[in-house]
């Protein structure tokens, strides 16, 4: 039968330029609470029958590549190249398929659980903001006391015998929440590398790549890398959580202070009747 020749499948892709993973980007976006981040899938951290009565809550979001403000489509794209030394590599493109970019998007939900505050049990008030203390205050002993509970986490507040609503600060809880995020984002940026060297391992020759691969093979390795480097960041972010340290966050405490002077400007009262929490 003679020499059977195979032909090697070429790889006839564009170059790919100077797009290298090392440009990655991790962008943070910050959520409401009920942020749906799956189709019909919710991730919700207040709710009146949630197991935690924490004032104020806020968590990490799983990776998506969908996302809901591309009415549920892709946040990008995957399109073979090829370097000068004929290997193929991967850009990644914007949903139109014009701009090479490396964006990854996670999510950040944070919120001031404001029923859990106004309803049973606590029937607080929310001070919305510093110029409202003295027309939403009718006692500036309590509502020092108050500002006082805040530098504690849990927020201490109120009476419970005989019991008092207590006085919540929606700026102070929505400023914790949010050094959660920036926590997050430091994490998530702070081992970056891991994930750009599992993208860095999308490198063939053209063979194996149309042998062994394919374009379905190099999506799923992409997505489960950026599944993977959520789990790692996730678990890093529930590790090294400490609420009360949080709490003690310099930009918390002169906010607090901020508040404690404006009773003090409205009600003469100076001093909280109990010794305040003391930061270290």
């Amino acid at each position: 039968f003679g020499d059977v020749v195979i032909k090697q499948q070429e790889c006839d892709f564009e170059n790919c330029g100077d797009f290298d993973y090392d440009d990655l980007n991790i962008l943070m976006n910050r959520q409401p609470n009920n942020f749906e981040f799956r189709e019909g899938q919710f991730v919700t951290v207040c709710g009146i029958n949630a197991t935690t009565n924490d004032v104020g809550q806020s968590t990490p979001v799983p990776y998506e590549r969908k996302r809901k403000e591309l009415n549920w489509g892709k946040s990008w794209e995957i399109e073979p190249c090829k370097t000068d030394d004929e290997r193929v590599k991967f850009i990644l493109l914007t949903p139109d398929r014009l701009f090479p970019l490396i964006n990854f998007y996670y999510d950040f939900v944070e919120s001031v659980c404001e029923d859990i505050i106004t309803n049973d049990p606590n029937y607080g008030i929310i001070i919305g903001d510093l110029m409202s203390v003295g027309t939403e205050v009718s006692s500036g002993k309590d509502a020092m006391n108050d500002f006082c509970g805040h530098q504690r986490y849990p927020i201490s507040v109120g009476n419970d015998s005989p019991f008092r609503a207590g006085y919540y600060i929606w700026q102070v809880i929505r400023t914790h929440e949010g050094i959660h995020g920036d926590r997050y984002l430091k994490i998530l940026n702070d081992n970056k590398q891991i994930l750009i060297d599992k993208l860095k391992e999308l490198d063939f020759t053209c063979v194996e790549y149309n042998t062994l691969w394919g374009l379905e093979a190099v999506e799923l390795h992409i997505q489960t890398s950026l599944a993977q480097y959520y789990n790692r960041c996730n678990q890093i972010y529930h590790d090294e959580n400490d609420e009360q340290a949080i709490q003690c966050h310099f930009a918390i405490r002169e906010l607090i202070k901020e508040y404690m002077d404006q009773v003090n400007f409205f009600f003469k009262t100076k001093f909280p009747q109990f010794p305040c929490y003391s930061c270290p």
